[in-house]
């Protein structure tokens, strides 16, 4: 899927392209991996509404065991958005702590 000037990147070839273009960003190079990428990725895939097979297939999992990892984490992550947006305890102190428009 990744191409590199000579072929198919390595494992290897891509992380150093990642931490290349990492450094560039100003970025902490160590900090960014391959792996990240792959990750936020899927999350964001599962998150938005993307088929789970499509993903498994796109990405490559052979056993739909790292398929759930993903799901389970989205999921983690959709729920902790529903709970700031819609958290009544949330919006009772954000509306407490705004300027009041009605007085002048």
């Amino acid at each position: 899927m990744w191409l590199g000037k000579r072929g198919a990147l390595s494992y290897q070839g891509l992380q150093d392209m990642v931490e290349r273009r990492a450094a560039q960003a100003g970025f902490d190079k160590y900090r960014v991996h391959a792996h990240v990428i792959r990750k936020m990725f899927a999350t964001r895939w599962i998150a938005n509404g993307g088929d789970e097979r499509s993903l498994q297939e796109l990405i490559g999992w052979m056993s739909p065991k790292m398929l759930e990892i993903y799901v389970k984490i989205s999921r983690r992550e959709v729920l902790g958005r529903l709970h700031r947006d819609l958290s009544p305890v949330d919006h009772w102190y954000s509306a407490r702590s705004a300027p009041d428009s009605t007085a002048d």
